[in-house]
């Protein structure tokens, strides 16, 4: 009699949290029907017919359910079970989700609690459902858009729609960051480069995305740059020793003798980070792929007009600049 004593609490707590009726007022004449008109055995075969109409369900699995009633942040949902599960209206990341009858997939905790109720999550059921896309994501090689949340040690955490990411610093963009603050809460597109599913770690890189745009540029340029052309180019990095330029898609180096004709302290007395210029291909090694500039070559030389601006026997001024 226990059993159909709990097989009857169960009913009556299901159809009072659906608010189908009021537990403290008198029950249904179906209620009465099914504990008073039959006797034990007849009981217990019903039952067996009732429990039949559940679905089969486990623990630690994401489960398809039903939302039957919002009570204030609770959420009821129903799985096929003998009870249905409440779930924080928190979980739910999409405020458009939270309609009575709408079909969702939560991940079955516990079948049973402490008080017979069943412990469902929506937000485990969500980071299962996203995991998987991610894994998908790698073995297709497809984007993912993410939301750079904040800086760390060598890069910045990456919001998945629900999963975190790393992002490495050597992998946000193909030429030197001067300012890492500005991608702070920036909506970007990543490919994932590696997944430890042991430690559930992901690593993503938007810089692939950028060289896989750039691949088309770089192999019509290696097939039509010649010695003596002049190319557009973008100053990315600005070193003592010269200058390294962005060709789309193909780097190449102005060395610091090259980029006057004149006497200059530093490379960045001539140019600036981000500047676009005029470059002229010195030397183009096909093997390496590697290419050498020239700035001052698209200048005159000064000794072309010498005759013009001095004439012997004048007098001018001059600064010293070295002695040897």
């Amino acid at each position: 009699m226990s059993e159909n004593f709990e097989a009857k609490e169960n009913y009556e707590r299901r159809a009072s949290l659906r608010g189908e009726h009021d537990t403290t007022s008198e029950k249904p004449t179906s209620t009465k029907y099914i504990t008073n008109d039959y006797d034990e055995e007849e009981f217990s075969t019903m039952l067996k017919l009732y429990e039949k109409t559940f679905s089969v369900i486990k623990e630690n699995e994401v489960v398809k359910g039903r939302i039957v009633a919002i009570h204030g942040e609770d959420v009821l949902i129903d799985i096929g079970s003998k009870s249905d599960g409440r779930v924080s209206i928190n979980d739910f990341a999409h405020p458009e989700e939270l309609i009575v009858g709408n079909d969702v997939e939560v991940f079955l905790e516990k079948i049973e609690d402490k008080e017979g109720q069943l412990v469902l999550s929506k937000k485990k059921a969500d980071s299962i459902k996203m995991w998987d896309r991610i894994v998908d994501s790698q073995k297709n090689g497809t984007i993912v858009k993410g939301r750079c949340l904040r800086r760390i040690k060598g890069g910045f955490v990456v919001d998945l729609n629900g999963l975190t990411a790393f992002l490495p610093g050597s992998q946000i963009d193909t030429k030197q960051i001067r300012d890492y603050d500005e991608y702070v809460g920036k909506l970007m597109d990543f490919k994932i480069i590696k997944i430890n599913n042991q430690i559930e770690n992901i690593i993503v890189s938007h810089k692939v995305l950028i060289e896989e745009s750039m691949a088309g540029q770089r192999e019509e340029l290696l097939k039509t740059i010649k010695k003596g052309m002049t190319l557009k180019a973008t100053v990315k990095a600005i070193t003592d020793f010269g200058v390294f330029v962005d060709l789309g898609g193909l780097d190449g180096l102005i060395h610091i003798t090259d980029l006057s004709w004149g006497r200059i302290n530093h490379p960045s007395d001539v140019v600036k980070l981000d500047q676009e210029i005029d470059v002229y291909v010195i030397e183009f090694d096909e093997e390496k792929q590697r290419v050498y500039l020239g700035l001052k070559q698209l200048q005159s030389h000064p000794w072309d007009n010498i005759k013009e601006k001095y004439q012997v026997g004048d007098k001018v001024s001059g600064k010293v600049v070295s002695l040897t």
